[in-house]
């Protein structure tokens, strides 16, 4: 499995506060690449890493945290390295929770392993087929807010409930995300939408999360 990062640190959208142990995956199969995104080192950094190497290098942290989340790039790129990593982990341990964090562009029958399950689409790259057979399995969708409100013809099509919309204000910076929050919270109420922070670019900034 190609592995970009693997560090504990606070969730920063949607669970924010959780703690958790984040996997980051190499590579993104998003085109264009995205603007703003965060973690766009993970494009081309990486390194292979067995099952074995990755649980010795998570095993300090289980001691205080049993959330592992799958993120990237595009962690469903390896989906099948990933299915074969959560049944280790369950073998290794019964107590641990794995979360995904996709941009739903590759669907994998298997995903019902997880345990929370988050898509953030780009409209670069709408697949509604693949949104679909994601939405069957109740999970949450998060969309980065945008002026023209793109997102909304998605969540139309797709027939999502309010309880499973969640909008982020876009922003690289602290300062981005808090002159974009307040008009982002406001449109949420509207819509009886969620509302999630970027806690860790609030906290950060446009450095890695730690």
């Amino acid at each position: 499995m190609k592995v970009n990062e693997i560090f504990y640190s606070i969730q920063g959208e949607i669970d924010v506060g959780k703690p958790t142990i984040f996997i980051r995956l190499q590579g993104c199969n998003m085109e264009p690449k995205c603007i703003f995104c965060d973690s766009s080192y993970s494009w081309n950094e990486g390194k292979e890493m067995s099952n074995d190497e990755i649980y010795r290098e998570i095993k300090p942290y289980l001691e205080k945290c049993q959330y592992i989340v799958f993120t990237g790039g595009e962690p469903m790129i390896q989906s099948d390295d990933i299915t074969k990593l959560v049944l280790f982990l369950d073998e290794k341990r019964n107590d641990i929770c794995c979360g995904l964090e996709t941009n739903g562009t590759i669907y994998n029958q298997d995903i019902f392993m997880f345990n929370n399950i988050s898509v953030s689409p780009k409209k670069q790259m709408i697949d509604l087929d693949v949104l679909n057979q994601f939405n069957q399995n109740n999970v949450r969708f998060k969309f980065v807010y945008d002026k023209d409100l793109w997102f909304e013809k998605v969540i139309k099509d797709l027939d999502l409930e309010p309880w499973q919309v969640w909008i982020m204000a876009e922003g690289m910076t602290k300062q981005e995300q808090e002159e974009k929050i307040e008009g982002v919270v406001e449109y949420c109420k509207e819509k009886g939408y969620n509302f999630t922070l970027r806690l860790h670019t609030l906290t950060w900034g446009n450095k890695r999360a730690k």
